[in-house]
């Protein structure tokens, strides 16, 4: 009875068997695919939704599955996202490479163990009501290219470790409240290309080492509390497309140097004590698409190149002391496709320029 009970089990075996087989053959299916988050990355993940107190990230999934809270909020302006990859060094877990966290109303503050994700290159936390200062544990990102913490209520000072982060292309701490002088440290970031401090209570010089960036492309600086004369060095700055330097407490005069930025686009200047300067500097910079010079101590003539400037979209001269006329090159594109601004107060203190048009007898104000 024994043996024949077993021949009926191993039968059975058989049977169920073929008959999955043929199932599976009739109706094939594709293979789950399991993504799983490094556990000490799961664990640093809790760490940091308490401490950006942020409710909407849910740990019974994997943070690394692309789905559910992890890739909740695409909008234009709002963004709850975590992106996750193989990397060579490691093909046994998926590791967080990009955190976003965009206008998500968080109300924490920036978590040091954030540095527990090491292969983190993207952290955007954009808009939001973080009240901390920035940890410099960061600064053992290796691997990060974007830190993007602007429009918080972040305080103190840029930590020096930040220059560590070598891979760095974009560094955005606009409208927060921090202070302190701009660290020397940052010039250690070879690979930057923007650089965004406006709006915040910087003081002091900008570095002069900072002539050594050889990759920057854009350098936002507006609304602080520099002291100093606009640096000259910025003249090394052969790759800057866009430099904002508005209401930022620099004095003048625009140095003569600003004419080797070939690949300027945009210039952005405003309210400078300190000496005047004239438009010498800008007759070839034939790339500008946008040129305001608002409050800026400009005397002299309007150069006649600038009317061949035919990129030119925003021209704002206001509150100057220039003289002479526009340019007739000029006026033909005012007339055509540019924004163009000018002071018409007559009851205004300061000189404004005074306008004779080449076409006509009489004079303008403006």
């Amino acid at each position: 009875m024994a043996i024949n009970s077993g021949l009926g089990f191993v039968f059975f075996l058989l049977l169920c068997t073929t008959l999955l087989h043929c199932f599976y053959i009739g109706h094939p299916v594709e293979a789950a695919v399991v993504t799983i988050t490094d556990p000490q990355e799961v664990k640093a993940l809790r760490i940091i939704a308490n401490k950006l107190q942020n409710k909407k990230w849910i740990f019974s999934e994997d943070p690394c599955s692309g789905k559910g809270s992890w890739n909740a909020d695409q909008e234009k302006d709002t963004k709850n996202m975590v992106i996750c990859n193989y990397t060579s060094e490691d093909t046994k877990f998926h590791h967080v490479t990009h955190i976003f966290l965009k206008r998500q109303n968080l109300t924490g503050v920036v978590p040091a163990e954030l540095a527990n994700l090491t292969y983190l290159q993207e952290i955007d936390f954009t808009g939001n009501h973080l009240n901390s200062s920035i940890p410099s544990e960061l600064g053992s990102l290796r691997h990060l290219l974007n830190l993007a913490l602007g429009i918080n209520n972040l305080f103190s000072h840029i930590p020096k470790e930040i220059g560590n982060l070598v891979s760095l292309k974009k560094l955005d701490l606009v409208s927060n409240n921090l202070y302190g002088r701009l660290p020397k440290s940052l010039v250690n970031l070879t690979n930057l290309e923007k650089m965004d401090v406006r709006n915040n209570l910087f003081h002091g010089k900008i570095p002069k080492i900072y002539s050594r960036f050889s990759r920057l492309k854009e350098f936002y600086a507006s609304s602080n509390n520099f002291s100093g004369k606009i640096p000259d060095f910025i003249g090394n700055w052969k790759t800057i497309k866009k430099l904002r330097l508005e209401a930022s407490s620099l004095e003048g005069p625009i140095p003569p140097t600003f004419s080797s930025l070939s690949q300027l686009s945009e210039l952005m200047i405003s309210d400078l004590t300190g000496a005047g300067s004239n438009l010498s500097f800008m007759e070839n910079l034939k790339t500008l698409k946008t040129i305001v010079l608002r409050n800026a101590l400009i005397y002299g003539k309007i150069p006649y190149s600038i009317g061949e400037f035919n990129n030119l979209k925003i021209l704002d001269l206001r509150f100057n002391s220039l003289t002479g006329s526009i340019p007739p090159t000029l006026e033909k594109i005012i007339n055509a496709n540019i924004q163009y601004f000018h002071d018409r107060s007559k009851s205004s203190k300061r000189t404004v320029w005074t306008v004779q048009k080449e076409s006509h007898n009489e004079s303008n104000t403006t």
